[in-house]
């Protein structure tokens, strides 16, 4: 283990944070505040409606997976850098842990 592979691993969890970020604040996510009885109605329109909160509530919930994702990887690459110490205080001390 190395403090190397935390790095790659926090790197990879702050990506998801940023694509969350991107799903989230996408012009998309945010199209019902256009929809209404004034701009299109009938059987159509509320198919169509109700498809698109279908898709913002899937995208949402990635976002939040990507979220959690990104949390469980910040957490693991804590784990390997609390490994890669201990590895190297072994390494240094002579696998004593500095005791004697």
């Amino acid at each position: 283990m190395s403090h190397h592979e935390a790095t790659a691993q926090r790197r990879r969890a702050t990506h998801l944070r940023r694509l969350a970020t991107t799903i989230s604040t996408t012009p998309a996510v945010h199209l019902e505040r256009h929809l209404g009885a004034d701009t299109w109605f009938g059987p159509r329109a509320q198919d169509c409606t109700g498809r698109l909160a279908a898709a913002r509530s899937d995208a949402l919930a990635a976002v939040d997976d990507l979220r959690a994702r990104a949390r469980w990887i910040d957490a693991h690459a804590d784990r390997l850098d609390a490994a890669a110490a201990a590895a190297d205080l072994a390494a240094t001390t002579g696998g004593s842990g500095g005791c004697r």
